[in-house]
């Protein structure tokens, strides 16, 4: 199996408490690991090594090139004014922009000064190009993918509306792993997940990650 994460002999300390020494790991594609020990030994801050949130003091971190990492909190947070759906659909905003420029595109092809300007054949290269990409990043199927992720974990449609900062810490959770889900990442870490979710939500996402994902779980 490929290897997609490496540590060789990782060194951290804070302040005179040293929480890593001499820690060295592989995690290779298709592996699921756990990570057991009580608190303050140092399972959060391997975490935030391998998102790049802390440095080692000794040693190296090797990732594979290309591996999308998602990394979910204990107790995820997001900007006050954010609605719950607006979390949800953050992880598209590039592919959000990308349809305000087709529309925007759809607008100077409907003027008649553009066509009479030999303007048109240009416009309707950028749409088609812009249209493509749109498609293959799944553009027209934005609302079902957040729908779908939603549903799994027990997120109703009520919920969209709800301000963010609102909710409970196990409503946070659950919306911050939908969130994370929605990246399409190829590793998952996850900080202790399951201390708010509800049983029919933790076998949905252990079933999701088991088939779609490779991840690491504290």
């Amino acid at each position: 199996m490929n290897m997609i994460i490496d540590f060789q002999h990782i060194k951290l300390s804070f302040g005179s408490n040293e929480v890593l020494t001499d820690v060295s790991f592989e995690i290779k594609q298709g592996e699921r690991v756990g990570l057991i020990g009580r608190n303050g030994t140092g399972k959060s801050t391997i975490l935030n090594l391998i998102i790049g949130s802390l440095q080692p003091e000794q040693g190296q971190i090797a990732i594979r090139k290309n591996t999308r990492i998602g990394f979910l909190a204990q107790v995820p947070e997001y900007d006050a004014e954010m609605s719950v759906y607006d979390v949800l659909e953050q992880c598209f905003q590039e592919v959000k922009k990308w349809q305000q420029q087709l529309e925007r595109l759809e607008q100077k092809m409907s003027d008649p000064i553009n066509a009479e300007n030999n303007n048109l054949s240009q416009l309707m290269l950028e749409y088609g190009q812009l249209q493509e990409k749109f498609e293959e990043a799944g553009g027209y199927q934005i609302s079902s993918r957040i729908d779908g992720i939603a549903n799994g974990l027990g997120i109703t449609a009520d919920y969209y509306p709800r301000p963010f900062s609102s909710l409970s810490g196990g409503e946070k959770t659950k919306i911050g792993l939908a969130a994370l889900l929605l990246t399409q990442p190829d590793v998952v870490l996850l900080d202790e997940p399951t201390n708010h979710l509800d049983m029919t939500s933790i076998e949905w996402n252990n079933e999701f990650l088991i088939l779609r994902l490779k991840y690491l779980t504290l």
